[in-house]
């Protein structure tokens, strides 16, 4: 078995900041670096509230959906057909509700 190689990423650019810095650069990298930073920060916030905003339309859909799936299916049980399509569309019927349901938690947590 070969053994992994190990890049050393950092090195050249640990060496770089040493020069800069002792050129007199140090604190202007160090604002470039805290100012990425701070821009990296606030795109995070802005996609997790992005994310919980959609999450939370998508609970209320889901709210609607379910009661409209019941009412569905609830008119399909009043249908005169076998056992075996009865049992197929109540587990379809089910795994919606199901899936809608998860929806609906992904929702209330945001």
């Amino acid at each position: 078995m070969v053994p992994p190689i190990r890049l050393r990423v950092g090195g050249p650019l640990e060496s770089a900041r040493r020069t800069l810095a002792k050129a007199g650069h140090g604190a202007d990298l160090k604002r470039a670096h805290d100012a990425q930073v701070m821009r990296e920060a606030r795109a995070n916030v802005e996609e997790l509230r992005h994310r919980r905003g959609v999450e939370r339309r998508a609970a209320v859909l889901a709210a609607r959906a379910m009661s409209t799936v019941r009412e569905v299916y609830d008119q399909l049980d009043q249908l005169r057909v076998s056992d075996a399509e009865r049992t197929f569309q109540r587990s379809v019927r089910d795994q919606i509700l199901a899936n809608l349901e998860e929806v609906l938690k992904r929702g209330r947590r945001s």
